[in-house]
């Protein structure tokens, strides 16, 4: 508990104006990746949203989660009437099976205690087909099976992995199994 804690005060003391100073340029090179693998969904979880650099970029429902409040405080500003904000936990999700029509996270694994809850989460909080999408730093996973052999498990089908030279990270495409 005390790694979780760890983070949360370090992204809570980096506050949102410097979170989105230090990455947004990054994060936004992701995003364009990261839409092109998204299908049209009714409801989308945002899974470690930050401070809702995702959300301009997302025209359905969205629910964007974070561990930070900070951060939150800042996603706050950027949301809409049909994007909502959940202060909660990535390895342990506050929702019930089977809710989301696609769920995303970008680059929140290298910071879990345990790394593997992730995909097993964002699999259970996923409708059976949706898609799942789930970026990872190179510098902390630096081969493609480093990453793949975290994000593989029995509720989803590793579809894609793919990376570009602009962005720091992998991004596997899974679809919760039938």
């Amino acid at each position: 508990m005390k790694h979780k804690n760890t983070i949360k005060s370090r992204y809570d003391d980096l506050g949102g104006s410097h979170y989105d100073m230090r990455y947004t340029d990054e994060q936004q090179a992701k995003y364009e990746l990261i839409l092109d693998e998204l299908p049209d969904a009714s409801l989308v979880l945002d899974n470690g949203c930050g401070t809702g650099l995702l959300f301009p970029f997302i025209d359905s429902t969205l629910v964007g989660l974070d561990l930070s409040g900070e951060l939150l405080r800042t996603a706050r500003e950027r949301s809409t009437d049909a994007q909502f904000l959940v202060q909660g936990d990535s390895e342990y999700l506050p929702f019930r099976d089977d809710v989301f029509y696609a769920v995303v996270s970008v680059t929140v694994i290298q910071n879990l205690v345990d790394p593997r809850r992730l995909p097993v989460e964002s699999a259970r909080v996923a409708k059976l087909g949706s898609t799942v999408i789930i970026s990872s730093l190179k510098r902390v996973y630096g081969k493609v099976e480093d990453i793949t052999s975290i994000v593989e498990n029995e509720d989803l089908l590793l579809n894609r992995v793919f990376t570009d030279e602009n962005i720091n990270d992998w991004i596997t495409v899974s679809t919760k199994k039938q």
